[in-house]
């Protein structure tokens, strides 16, 4: 049904007549050639923390369908990125999920699991999922069908897989902290010593003080195993 008076405001009125049946119906009603679109989004991504290359692990989802009309049946991809924006030399799963109808103003949660490819390299990544990432379905905006995890995933061995009774950085008997503020006490003044420690892509950080008298000087040498890289910075607490 249209109207003739194109170009022209007014208050348009229609009226329905039943004949016969009871009368139930679905009216929908647009402006400016703009027929009703669903718009697919994605929202609270997690993953679990730590996975290994080949594991097939659970990604969890909130897919929603924010506009005025049912989607049909769609596919979601994954994408594991360095960063939390999906860019070149992020890692685009070829395993898709199959979503069926999101009915207008409606979403799910979704439980998928999604293996990781065998060849990708030991390192933290985000998880990003695309609605619709090959955009087989018209929608309102196609900007804004992908949201990313808030925290990233180590995949490779972690601190905890390596002591698996527990952390013991230079023999604090855990964790070393890892920001300036959390640490309680220096480990010594002027001292010679060696420690050890684990650290990985979740960590982030271990950061340890030491108390250096006046006149003296402070040396570090970090051995790091083969497969690591590894950062150091020395800074005052003055």
């Amino acid at each position: 049904m249209g109207t003739s008076l194109s170009g022209t405001a007014s208050t348009f009125y229609i009226q329905l007549t039943v004949w016969s049946g009871d009368g139930q119906y679905t009216l929908r009603t647009w402006t400016n050639d703009t027929p009703p679109m669903p718009d697919l989004t994605i929202s609270n991504v997690v993953s679990p923390s730590v996975g290994q290359a080949g594991q097939t692990i659970d990604v969890n989802y909130t897919v929603s369908n924010q506009w005025n009309s049912s989607s049909g049946a769609f596919e979601s991809q994954f994408i594991l990125s360095s960063d939390q924006v999906y860019n070149f030399g992020d890692v685009l799963i070829s395993q898709s999920q199959s979503e069926t109808d999101l009915a207008e103003n409606s979403s799910r949660n979704m439980n998928s699991q999604v293996t990781i490819p065998s060849g990708t390299a030991n390192g933290t990544y985000y998880w990003i999922v695309w609605a619709d990432g090959y955009g087989n379905v018209s929608e309102k905006s196609e900007t804004n069908n992908n949201n990313v995890s808030a925290n990233q995933m180590l995949i490779g061995q972690s601190c905890q897989d390596r002591h698996p009774n527990g952390l013991d950085d230079a023999g604090l008997g855990s964790d070393a902290p890892n920001n300036t503020n959390s640490v309680v006490a220096p480990l010594g003044n002027n001292v010679t010593s060696q420690y050890t420690g684990c650290i990985d892509g979740l960590d982030a950080n271990d950061v340890f003080s030491f108390d250096v008298p006046a006149n003296h000087s402070i040396e570090i040498e970090i051995t790091r195993h083969k497969s690591s890289m590894l950062d150091g910075e020395l800074t005052s607490g003055k």
